[in-house]
């Protein structure tokens, strides 16, 4: 198998509630692949466009959320999917919202904004799990990394 592709993205959602970092997990529709797991903001990227505006289409289609900031956070998921006999690459990104109001689409069923920890203990997949700790890591402490790693959108 030579099969290696960059074709999804992992997005963390944090909002500020005074300095309290929450952030968002959904859950996915019974009807959808993986069916009834939470996860952070996922999704395939188009052909015609670019790793982190999937990110951004992502959290619209899926949450009705705009981002107000947005990172890449220093950790890249992967998995073998035997579905297509292929490994994937999942680039990670972390994205600031300035509302709660989220307005999910047909692939999902519920969401939850809580700590680090409850939204951790929620999340199926142990690299996602990693990805938030990263983000969180990096908005909470590492104010260099999240200075360097901003996308300017």
């Amino acid at each position: 198998m030579n099969n290696v592709k960059v074709g999804v993205i992992d997005c963390h959602v944090v909002y500020w509630e005074a300095e309290i970092p929450q952030f968002l997990t959904i859950k996915r529709s019974p009807q959808e692949r993986y069916p009834l797991i939470w996860q952070c903001i996922t999704g395939g990227i188009k052909s015609n466009e670019r790793t982190y505006q999937a990110a951004i289409r992502e959290l619209k289609e899926e949450t009705g959320l705009y981002p107000e900031k947005m990172w890449t956070v220093d950790c890249v998921n992967s998995y073998y999917d035997p579905k297509y006999d292929s490994v994937f690459l999942i680039p990670v990104f972390g994205i600031e919202v300035k509302s709660k109001d989220v307005k999910l689409s047909s692939e999902h069923v519920d969401f939850y904004w809580g700590s680090l920890e409850n939204v951790k203990s929620k999340l199926l997949w142990n690299q996602q799990k990693q990805g938030l700790d990263s983000f969180n890591q990096m908005i909470t402490k590492q104010t260099k990394k999240l200075e360097l790693s901003e996308i300017h959108i």
